[in-house]
């Protein structure tokens, strides 16, 4: 932590020094992502898939117009 006077004595800026970042531990898995994407590019953007639960079924008569007596 350094203080240093700015704007005479009466105001102290304090300025945090930042860590060193640590290297991130070796994976299999990431290394040979890293290397797919070096040969084939990167993966493709990802699609979203509609939900057919949630979809209304095709063809559903309106029980208004269905009165046939």
């Amino acid at each position: 932590m350094v203080h240093f006077p700015c704007f005479g004595d009466a105001v102290l800026v304090t300025i945090m020094a930042k860590s060193k970042r640590k290297p991130s531990k070796f994976t299999a898995g990431r290394e040979a992502r890293r290397r797919a994407r070096e040969a084939a590019g990167p993966p493709p953007a990802e699609r979203v898939i509609p939900d057919k639960r949630r979809k209304p079924p095709k063809h559903k008569k309106n029980p208004l117009e269905s009165n046939d007596q």
